[in-house]
């Protein structure tokens, strides 16, 4: 079975695939003549007699200006075909820590059409101002011939190289997971197949081939044997014949040795050692 990859080893590649993203953003823009213009108008929520002492109003003021309704009117009052949602991208407002002064900025690639939208959002704001707390707002400074060109090309490398790194990353993890899992399934599919699968063709063959040689090897192991009873058997039926041949040999029987032998005989047989008198019937009564 194959090595299951680690989900973990999505994260070091994601990383070099985000970086190379990055990298490629950065000076791709470069390349391509990318420019952004930076527009910035100043509005102050007080009259100018009371700049610092009103200061504590001021992140109130940034955060009712930073209103959907002015965004829409600004875009609707120059005719300009943009969402909201882009707009809020361009748009950024900034309140200046320390005094009621506000600045609005807004980033483009059109340095007229950044200017303009700075502006126009800045006279919106003073009206809402001006109507809501009754202060004498006014417009500080306007962007108008005052935008100049920005640079945001490692802003946007880093956010492209972060974006790819976690899309990059997910879709490893998500890769890496199914093929964990096929190789988990082909894995019991394998041990099933095994139990399960009928003898192959070639599995056949071994048997036989191992069968075949079983049958030879004890086929020879029985002529060695009976090649050997036979040797044995041959051996002992000549020692047979030997011995009837020997038993059957005509033998010359000598005069003198079986007298001898009788006489020995007659030796070894109980010798009378005296005659018994002849007696009456009744002479031996008691």
């Amino acid at each position: 079975m194959k090595e299951k990859r680690s989900l973990l080893a999505s994260i070091p590649k994601g990383i070099i695939f985000g970086l190379i993203i990055g990298i490629l953003i950065y000076f791709g823009l470069g390349f391509l003549g990318y420019d952004e213009y930076q527009a910035k108008s100043k509005i102050i929520t007080t009259s100018l007699d009371t700049v610092d002492a009103d200061n504590v109003a001021t992140q109130n003021y940034a955060a009712t200006i930073n209103s959907n309704k002015i965004k829409q009117t600004t875009l609707e009052n120059l005719g300009i075909d943009m969402s909201l949602g882009v707009f809020n991208t361009k748009l950024s407002i900034e309140p200046i820590e320390g005094s009621s002064v506000v600045d609005i900025v807004v980033t483009d690639t059109n340095k007229l059409r950044a200017e303009d939208m700075a502006d126009e959002y800045a006279d919106l704001a003073i009206r809402v101002i001006k109507n809501i707390y009754q202060t004498d707002a006014q417009v500080m400074e306007y962007a108008y011939q005052n935008a100049g060109k920005v640079n945001n090309f490692l802003g946007y490398g880093l956010i492209g190289g972060g974006i790819a790194f976690v899309v990059f990353t997910l879709i490893s993890m998500i890769a890496t997971n199914s093929y964990n899992n096929k190789l988990i399934k082909a894995y019991y599919e394998n041990q099933g197949s095994l139990r399960n699968r009928p003898v192959e063709n070639e599995e056949i063959e071994n048997k036989n081939t191992k069968v075949e040689r079983r049958v030879t090897f004890k086929k020879v192991e029985e002529e060695e044997q009976s090649s050997l009873d036979e040797d044995l058997e041959e051996d002992f039926v000549e020692e047979d014949i030997n011995e009837v041949e020997d038993m059957d040999a005509t033998r010359v029987i000598n005069r003198n040795e079986v007298m001898e032998n009788l006489s020995q005989e007659e030796d070894t047989s109980y010798k009378i050692l005296g005659k018994i008198p002849p007696y009456s019937k009744g002479d031996l009564d008691v």
